[in-house]
């Protein structure tokens, strides 16, 4: 939910282009949510090393990705553990939620793709941003916080009041 789709293209800090990607609100609630002391999980079906240098970007400090195995310096194409992605990824979030002393009902977890509907339903309150239509349907259905990115930030500075 942190950035649009498209082909990547090299920028600088060698993240493909991923930063001019970033949604705007996204970013601007992220820095809120640091700013107000709420701990955030970066949790992505992206492998960690992209996930590792967004969030170094982003200054967020807790990363679960997808691991991949290396052997003699090379990626064989196999991962570490299960691919971070639908009830996997329930099964991450569970895993940090109880190493830092957190419990379902204080998330609030933002997703825009279909796969995260597992995650969002297990959330204290799940929010849609940007949803893709299935997901949105979804979200209506299950009367999740529907938002587009625009108005994320006014979203948590409303539900995080400093």
């Amino acid at each position: 939910m942190l950035a649009r789709a498209r082909h990547p293209g090299k920028n600088r800090n060698g993240m493909s282009g991923i930063k001019d990607r970033l949604y705007p609100g996204a970013v601007a609630s992220i820095r809120l949510l640091r700013e107000r002391g709420v701990p955030q999980l970066l949790l992505s079906g992206t492998l960690d090393r992209l996930a590792q240098r967004l969030a170094r970007h982003l200054d967020l400090e807790h990363v679960a990705a997808a691991r991949p195995e290396i052997l003699g310096g090379r990626y064989t194409g196999a991962l570490l553990e299960p691919h971070p992605h639908g009830r996997i990824k329930v099964a991450r979030a569970r895993a940090w939620l109880a190493q830092n002393g957190f419990t379902w009902d204080r998330v609030m977890a933002c997703a825009d793709h279909f796969g995260d509907r597992f995650l969002l339903a297990e959330a204290g309150q799940a929010v849609a941003v940007n949803p893709r239509p299935d997901l949105k349907r979804r979200a209506e259905r299950e009367r999740w916080t529907v938002v587009s990115d625009p108005d994320l930030p006014g979203m948590i500075a409303a539900e995080f009041p400093p």
